[in-house]
C-alpha cells in the first residue's frame, strides 16, 4: 500500500468519526441536555476557538517536534475525549471535553498536508479531490447511520462507535511512516525567491479575506435557514432536500475533478472570485424566494446543488494551490485557512444570535448576501490594482487559477 493511500484511509476514518460526533453532539444537546440557544452558541464557540487561538503555535510545534509523535498524541487525546463523552452529564463537562478535543483536531489538517508532501508522489487536484470526496461521502453516510443508531440505542452508543473508530484511526496513524522536518522546495519557477515570498504573503492576505467572508456567510445561512423556514412556514422537507442536493452536487464535481485532473500551481484568484459571486447570487435567490412556500422546495434544491458545486470548485482549487507550495508554506496556509474559518464561525454565531431579535430573516440575510457581493468585487478590484501597482506585468497569468 502506498503512503498516499494509507493517508487517505486515515483521513476516511477521521472524517467518519468526526461526522458521527457532530450529529450525536447536536442530538444530545438538543434532546438530552435540552440546552438554550445561548448555551448551544457557547458550545459552538468552544469547538471553534482552539483552531483560532492555536494558529500561531501549530507551525512552531510541528517544526520543533517530531510530526508523527504529534499526530499519535493528538489522535490518542482525540479518541480519549470521544470516549469521555459517554459520561457527560452537564454542559460544563461537554464544553471542556469538546474544547480539548478541538485542540487535538487542530493539528490534523496541517499534518496531513505535511505527510502528503513527504510521500514523494504527485500531490495535485486529484489527491485534493479525493480528500474532498471522502469528507462529502462521510458527511452523508455518517449522520444517516448515526441517526438510525441513536434512535434505537441512544446518542451515547454513537459516541462509543465513534471512539472505536478513533482507536482504528490511531492504530493506522502509529503504522504511518514518519516524516522528516526537512524543507521541500517549491515547484520550479523562473521567479526569484524574494518575488515568490512576496507573492505568497499577498496570497495569504487575499485568501484570508475570501475565506472569512465566503465561509462566514455560508455558516450563517446554515444556522439561520431552519429558523427562517419556521418563521415563513416553509415545509421541513426543504431542509432535507437542500442537504441531499448539496451532497449530490459535491460528489458530481469531485468526480469531474478526478477525471479532468486540472493542474493548479498558482493562486486561483479567478476560481475564488467566480465561486464567491455564484454562491452569493444563489443565496440571494434563496432568500428572495422565502415567501413563496409553494415553489421553495424546488428553488432551494436547485440552488444548493449549484452552491455545493461552487464550494467544491473553490475548495479544490484553493487546496490544490496550497499543496503545490513547499511543506512549511503549505502548512502555514492551511493553518491560516483553518483559523479564519473558525473566526468567521465564531463571529457569525454571535451576530446571527443577536440579529434575530431585531431584524426579520429576509431583511437580515439579504443584507448579508448583498454585502458579500460588494466585498467580492472590491476584493477582485483590489487584487488587480495591488499587483498592477507592485509592477507585475500579468497578474492574471502569474497568480490566477
Amino acid at each position: 500500500m502506498t503512503k498516499k493511500k494509507l493517508l487517505l484511509i486515515i483521513v476516511f476514518f477521521s472524517a467518519v468519526s468526526t461526522w458521527l460526533d457532530f450529529i450525536s453532539v447536536l442530538t444530545y444537546i438538543g434532546y438530552e441536555l435540552k440546552l438554550t440557544p445561548i448555551e448551544i452558541a457557547i458550545i459552538t464557540i468552544a469547538i471553534l476557538i482552539p483552531q483560532s487561538i492555536l494558529s500561531p503555535f501549530i507551525i512552531k510545534i510541528l517544526k520543533k517536534y517530531n510530526t508523527k509523535k504529534i499526530l499519535v498524541t493528538s489522535s490518542i487525546v482525540r479518541t480519549a475525549c470521544t470516549f469521555s463523552l459517554l459520561w457527560v452529564s452537564s454542559m460544563e463537562d461537554l464544553v471542556a471535553i469538546l474544547f480539548i478535543r478541538s485542540c487535538a483536531v487542530a493539528f490534523f489538517q496541517p499534518i496531513v498536508a505535511k505527510y502528503a508532501k513527504s510521500t514523494g508522489e504527485n500531490i495535485g487536484s486529484e489527491f485534493v479531490s479525493s480528500l474532498n470526496l471522502i469528507n462529502t461521502v462521510s458527511k452523508i453516510a455518517a449522520p444517516a447511520i448515526g441517526g438510525i443508531i441513536s434512535v434505537y440505542l441512544g446518542e451515547k452508543s454513537v459516541f462509543l462507535i465513534s471512539a472505536l473508530l478513533g482507536v482504528v484511526y490511531t492504530i493506522l496513524v502509529i503504522y504511518q511512516p514518519d516524516v522528516s522536518n526537512s524543507k521541500n522546495s517549491r515547484n520550479q519557477t523562473s521567479e526569484k525567491p524574494e518575488s515568490i515570498a512576496m507573492n505568497i504573503k499577498k496570497s495569504i492576505i487575499f485568501m484570508a479575506v475570501s475565506i472569512f467572508v465566503i465561509n462566514g456567510v455560508f455558516i450563517m445561512f446554515t444556522n439561520l435557514l431552519p429558523y427562517a423556514f419556521n418563521f415563513y412556514d416553509i415545509p421541513k422537507i426543504s431542509l432535507s432536500s437542500a442537504i441531499s442536493s448539496s451532497a449530490i452536487g459535491a460528489i458530481i464535481f469531485n468526480l469531474y475533478i478526478l477525471k479532468s485532473k486540472p493542474v493548479i500551481t498558482t493562486f486561483p484568484v479567478n476560481a475564488i472570485f467566480r465561486a464567491w459571486i455564484g454562491i452569493a447570487l444563489l443565496l440571494t435567490i434563496i432568500v428572495a424566494s422565502l415567501k413563496f412556500a409553494n415553489i421553495y422546495v424546488f428553488i432551494i434544491s436547485v440552488s444548493y446543488f449549484f452552491i455545493s458545486m461552487l464550494r467544491t470548485y473553490y475548495e479544490i482549487y484553493l487546496t490544490s494551490y496550497i499543496y503545490s507550495l513547499s511543506v512549511e508554506v503549505s502548512m502555514k496556509f492551511i493553518v491560516i485557512r483553518q483559523s479564519f474559518s473558525s473566526y468567521a464561525g465564531i463571529l457569525i454565531t454571535i451576530v446571527g444570535a443577536l440579529s434575530m431579535s431585531k431584524f426579520s430573516p429576509i431583511n437580515f440575510m439579504l443584507s448579508v448576501t448583498i454585502s458579500s457581493l460588494l466585498i467580492a468585487f472590491i476584493w477582485m478590484i483590489t487584487y488587480r490594482m495591488f499587483y498592477k501597482s507592485s509592477g507585475d506585468s500579468d497578474a492574471n497569468n502569474v497568480h490566477s487559477g
